[in-house]
This record gives C-alpha cells, sequence and structure tokens, in this order.
C-alpha cells in the first residue's frame, strides 16, 4: 500500500485556496528559465536568453554572471562557490563558474557532443549527467566531487525503443539518490523509468503508462527513497488534459498507479517538500499533502521549473519573473 499522510484541516483548505504569493522580477521580460536552485538566500537561475542570474533575496537585485549569453540554458546547480549549467540546443555544453578563483569569477565549458537533458547532484558535489541517444543508447557522464569535468561512461542495458527520448524541460528526468542509486526517465513515443544501483553500470528499465506521442510521455519525477516515488507530464501540446498526466509507486517503479484526483493539466516539475508535492506547467501548479493521491490547483501561472527553501517555494514563470508560495508548513 502506498504511504498515504492525509491532512484533514480546515487549515489546509484554507491554504489551498489562498496560497500566500508574490512575484518577483529577476531578469528582462523576455526570458524564462528551465533551471532553478535556491542556495544562502539567492535564486540561481538556467535561462532561454543564455545568462546565468543570481536574485538576492534580501536585497531584492539581480546579479548577471554571465559576461557572453550561451545559447539556451537548461539546468543549473549551486555546490559551495561553483555555478554548474548546462546548455542545451543545436550545441551542448556543460559549464561551471568559479565565483572565488583569485578573486575573479572563471568559466570553464565542456562541449559534449549529444543533447543534453538534464543533471543532478549528491550534497557531496557528485553529479551526473544525461544526453539523448546516440546509436541507440542513451549517454551519461558523471563528475567527481573534486572536479569540474563530465566524464562519459559506458552503461549496459540502456537500448531504446523508436521514438523514445528524455524532455528537457526543466532538468528534473534524471536523479542521483546516493552514491550508487541513480534514476532517469524518457518519453515520446516510449515512456520508461530506468534504475541502476551499480553505479550506472547496468540498468533495469520499467514501462510508465503515458499516452505515446511525440509530445507527450514522462517530463519530471522524485523518488523520496528507493521504493515511493511519483513521475508527471503528460503532452505539452495539450497541456489542459489532465488525463494520464501523474503516476505513483511504492515498489521502486515495477508498478504505478494514478492519484484519486489528478492534475489539473501538462506537468513539466515535480518536487517533494517535507509532507507536500508540488507540480508545475503551462496552466498551473498543483499541491498535494497525501504523496501525489489527491491535488489541488493553487496557481494558474505558466511555470516551467520549482525549487523551495526553509519558507517558499518558487516557481519559474515566463516574463523573467519567479512565482514565490508560502510553503504548507509555515502556514499552519
Amino acid at each position: 500500500m502506498l504511504n498515504i499522510i492525509t491532512i484533514n484541516s480546515q487549515n489546509w483548505e484554507q491554504y489551498i485556496e489562498n496560497v500566500p504569493r508574490k512575484l518577483l522580477v529577476y531578469g528582462p521580460d523576455t526570458v524564462h528559465a528551465r533551471g532553478i536552485f535556491c542556495a544562502n538566500n539567492k535564486l540561481f537561475t538556467a535561462n532561454s536568453n543564455g545568462h546565468v542570474y543570481e536574485f538576492d533575496l534580501k536585497k531584492n537585485k539581480t546579479k548577471q554572471w554571465t559576461v557572453e549569453p550561451f545559447v539556451e540554458l537548461r539546468d543549473i546547480h549551486i555546490h559551495q562557490d561553483q555555478i554548474h549549467f548546462m546548455q542545451s540546443n543545436d550545441s551542448c555544453v556543460a559549464g561551471s563558474i568559479k565565483k572565488k578563483y583569485k578573486n575573479k569569477e572563471i568559466i570553464f565549458t565542456q562541449p559534449i557532443q549529444t543533447f543534453l537533458d538534464g543533471f543532478d547532484f549528491l550534497y557531496s558535489g557528485r553529479g551526473i549527467m544525461l544526453g539523448d541517444p546516440v546509436d541507440g543508447k542513451f549517454q551519461f557522464y558523471l563528475k567527481e566531487k573534486d572536479s569540474l569535468n563530465w566524464k562519459k561512461i559506458e552503461s549496459d542495458n540502456l537500448k531504446i525503443e523508436k521514438g523514445e527520448a528524455a524532455f528537457a524541460a526543466s532538468g528534473s528526468c534524471i536523479q542521483i539518490l546516493d552514491d550508487s542509486t541513480f534514476y532517469f526517465i524518457s518519453g515520446g513515443k516510449n515512456s520508461n523509468l530506468f534504475t541502476s544501483f551499480d553505479n550506472a553500470s547496468t540498468w533495469k528499465k520499467y514501462k510508465l503508462p503515458f499516452k505515446s506521442s511525440e509530445s507527450s510521455g514522462a517530463f519530471s519525477f522524485v523518488f523520496w527513497n528507493k521504493k515511493e516515488g511519483i513521475v508527471v507530464g503528460g503532452d505539452y501540446l495539450n497541456p489542459q488534459n489532465g488525463k494520464d498526466c501523474c503516476f505513483l509507486t511504492n515498489d521502486g517503479g515495477k508498478t504505478w498507479k494514478e492519484p484519486i484526483k489528478g492534475l489539473g493539466g501538462y506537468r513539466s516539475c515535480v518536487i517533494k517538500v517535507d509532507d507536500c508535492l508540488y507540480a508545475c506547467g503551462t496552466n498551473g501548479i498543483d499541491v498535494s499533502n497525501d504523496n501525489g493521491m489527491h491535488w489541488y490547483l493553487v496557481d494558474k501561472s505558466n511555470s516551467f521549473s520549482l525549487c523551495f527553501d526553509e519558507k517558499f517555494v518558487y516557481a519559474t514563470t515566463i516574463n523573467g519573473k519567479i512565482l514565490q508560495l508560502k510553503r504548507w508548513k509555515n502556514i499552519k
């Protein structure tokens, strides 16, 4: 059975009906961010105009880290004094900015010969990065904690089906749970969950029950332990359709079930924040307080990616803005 946590209270009803929120303006009104990361009271964004921005939540000011723009940035992560970012377009780059190197900011870049979909890191700084299939196999790169370089690794059991790839919608199609446990999802004409428990050497594949088309499938997921997890997605060309957009597992991905009350439509990102789940997409943001069995629409903003800190959940949206939502635990 799924571990369901239900809070039946007037406070919860009040929260979902009117979540305290405000819009933060961090960049030009022509940009949006598919990647966002929160660290030290600052929001770092990977933007459609190819720049990395840092928004100071206390000073309400933005710093632009990149002088010359990249093509399009889709993911971002902060570790100590390093900003890691990912360019995905006709040309792809894994980049790092050393914020304090001999009193200068130094940008390291590494060209990657495949379309990049996302990366994820452990607290130690060790990371894994996913690239689209080449010659019928997904591409993987590992970064060790003391290195700025990504090393390509060969993995077995990664043969793909026709029309299968990963979506670089929010950088959340891959997850590193611990030093040896990796997950990623695919979509398109075939959607699957891939799991590895031996440092990405071998993989197991589990079918995901999304509808098949070039524009639909699994876009984002999160596991909070090796058994329980959630995957969201849908069809980005038909974002109002909330059917077959969310599935839950309690056996590590072997079987999946739909929520009792589903999402409001296509969703590009999902995160777990204490005892709540938040998911965002083209037509809004949903929240669940029972591990994804019941979802409630709390905002109608066109949103791309999510992160959180001790007080708030942040959603990137259009026109250089970030939506700040009060976290449920801070309402109680």
